[in-house]
């Protein structure tokens, strides 16, 4: 199986969310819930919901986001595998179609604080 560069993993994320998007799965404005699920499940994963409200066994190997900041009408989640490490970022935006996904990066697990990658969308800068 040939992997993507990491480079590519926002502009891919990008064009599977864009149908979900424009087209707001409910008929209506999209919900934090479904933008969230959206997100969590490329690649094939099940969405179990917030990683704090998760359950072994029932939930074990699927994947939960948890809300880790906001930052003015941003919000970044932690995403990645229940009862396991956070493998990415999701950064959620609330507007007239309901929330969408503004960007998407992968977690640096090295990073010792914490860095958040927020992207120039919607994000103030500092």
């Amino acid at each position: 199986m040939r992997r993507l560069p990491v480079i590519l993993l926002p502009l891919v994320l990008a064009l599977a969310l864009a149908p979900r998007v424009l087209a707001g799965e409910s008929g209506g404005a999209q919900t934090l819930e479904q933008a969230l699920r959206g997100g969590a499940e490329t690649g094939g994963s099940v969405y179990a919901g917030e990683c704090s409200r998760t359950r072994a066994p029932q939930d074990a190997g699927k994947t939960c986001t948890k809300l880790f900041e906001e930052r003015g009408p941003v919000r970044a989640y932690l995403v990645g595998q229940t009862f396991s490490e956070f493998r990415r970022w999701l950064f959620l935006e609330e507007g007239p179609a309901g929330w969408v996904i503004v960007a998407s990066a992968p977690m640096d697990t090295r990073a010792s604080p914490i860095v958040v990658p927020w992207p120039s969308v919607g994000a103030p800068s500092g």
